[in-house]
């Protein structure tokens, strides 16, 4: 599985915005090179798609969409721990 390729979101979930689907890619990139140097890196990029594409979303609705979309990726399309429910503080 570490040697597989990284499955195309877009083409797991073709309603997912093109340009997210970029992002969730190179968040995933096997090749640690390419992946963001940081998680405030990859929260700029989400937050200027997310201002592009629809301006009136906030945090929260962002994280439900985002949610929603992997609910509905093909059984078995994404690893069991792809999204993991953060701890509660």
């Amino acid at each position: 599985m570490r040697d597989e390729p990284i499955a195309n979101v877009c083409a797991l979930v073709p309603e997912l915005p093109v340009e997210l689907g970029r992002i969730v890619a190179r968040a995933l990139d096997r090749d640690q090179s390419k992946r963001y140097p940081s998680c405030g890196a990859l929260a700029a990029d989400l937050e200027a798609w997310l201002k592009e594409a629809a301006p009136h979303f906030d945090a929260a609705q962002l994280a439900n969409y985002v949610q929603g979309m992997v609910q509905q990726a093909p059984q078995g399309a994404l690893p069991q721990n792809a999204i993991a429910t953060p701890p509660l503080i």
